[in-house]
């Protein structure tokens, strides 16, 4: 069943996952050992984390010998949707059991749907056989960390689990839960994503290998800004018969015209909370919820950086003519009353707030 199990996670892009030992659900007919698996988020730490960095990614710890470059593997037939080994499709349905962590509140799944049954697991089980049964959930991070740690204790871990941090990932694999996954992950992990796991040169294979055994899929992802955007209230649009603003200037008549109907009386454009940024800047280059980086963007300006110019001198990209047109954008719409008159000065979410409750019909975020 581990075959089965990894080959399935590694089909559906969970490339989190600890798998262990044996198996909960499907055809156990190949299951080799204990218990079932865990997703794990898993992070470097403690003196489990040796340093096995090398060309490869793949790590000394789990056996580099053995890896198959990406630079060797056949490309996939479409990369992240059907390759040859991790996207073919079972011959039988095969169950894989998860544990999840979901606020109890949340409403985000249409009517009728649930948490193992909703276009993403009908998509798996019609693609490829693989039918997700949701074992467990937990209501916030401290009854999910404490479901995991009983899990362990009572070697009852899922199939998948995100391991809350790597201390869970050591546990499971000191409890002889998790299974060593090298062999069917240098089969059926894809070109594409073996190519991303050697990009970290052998810190993501580290930090999935505890005592010299891969047992876990490790999280990648980029640690980068997103793509600040405008988000505007269409239904407020086609109530004036307005077209998507394509511009800053057709933004701000927009804006203008929300203010004139109505719509959002007292300013249409939502701004930050106090002690918010307006814009991310080198020390703080995390997303900018409510901030004014969209505009930024669209004039070309940088602020917050030292930039080289096309001689190779250093400027101060806060200072620049790009940065001072948009911050005039920004003042008049500021004093036509488009922006949040208490942008700055605003606490406790109430931005995000006047968003959700529909006040506002303008906000910028990534």
């Amino acid at each position: 069943m581990k075959k089965k199990v990894i080959s399935a996670l590694l089909a559906s892009t969970m490339i989190v996952s600890l798998v262990a030992c044996g198996s909960t659900g499907g055809d156990s007919s190949d299951a080799n050992s204990k218990s079932s698996g865990t997703t794990a988020s898993s992070t470097a730490g403690g003196d489990e984390a040796k340093d096995t960095s090398s060309d490869s990614g793949s790590g000394d710890a789990a056996g580099s010998g053995d890896w198959v470059a990406a630079a060797d593997e056949a490309d996939d037939a479409v990369p992240g949707e059907n390759d040859d080994r991790a996207f073919a499709k079972f011959d039988h349905v095969v169950e894989v059991h998860y544990g999840y962590q979901i606020d109890p509140k949340d409403t985000t799944l249409p009517d009728g749907d649930s948490v193992d049954n909703n276009q993403y697991t009908r998509y798996l089980l019609d693609n490829y056989n693989i039918k997700v049964v949701c074992d467990w959930t937990a209501g916030n991070a401290s009854d999910f960390q404490q479901k995991v740690s009983l899990a362990i204790a009572s070697a009852s871990l899922p199939d998948a689990v995100v391991a809350p941090t790597r201390n869970y990932l050591v546990q499971a694999a000191r409890a002889d839960l998790l299974a060593d996954l090298w062999p069917e992950f240098n089969q059926y992990a894809s070109k594409q994503v073996k190519e991303i796991i050697e990009t970290t040169e052998g810190r993501a294979i580290n930090n999935a290998t505890v005592d010299g055994t891969f047992c876990a899929l490790p999280n990648i992802s980029v640690d980068t800004d997103g793509v600040y955007l405008y988000f505007i209230r269409q239904d407020w649009l086609d109530q004036l018969g307005l077209e998507v603003p394509k511009t800053v200037d057709e933004l701000g008549e927009v804006a203008q015209k929300f203010k004139d109907a109505g719509l959002s009386p007292d300013y249409a454009i939502a701004g930050i909370d106090n002690g918010g940024r307006t814009y991310s800047n080198f020390l703080n280059s995390s997303n900018n919820g409510y901030g004014f980086d969209a505009v930024y963007q669209a004039f070309n300006a940088t602020p917050g950086y030292f930039l080289k110019d096309d001689s190779g001198e250093l400027y101060w990209g806060t200072t620049t003519d790009e940065m001072k047109e948009a911050l005039t954008t920004l003042h008049d719409w500021y004093e036509k009353g488009l922006i949040n008159p208490e942008v700055g000065t605003t606490t406790n979410g109430d931005n995000a707030n006047n968003v959700k409750n529909g006040t506002c019909g303008i906000f910028m975020g990534p």
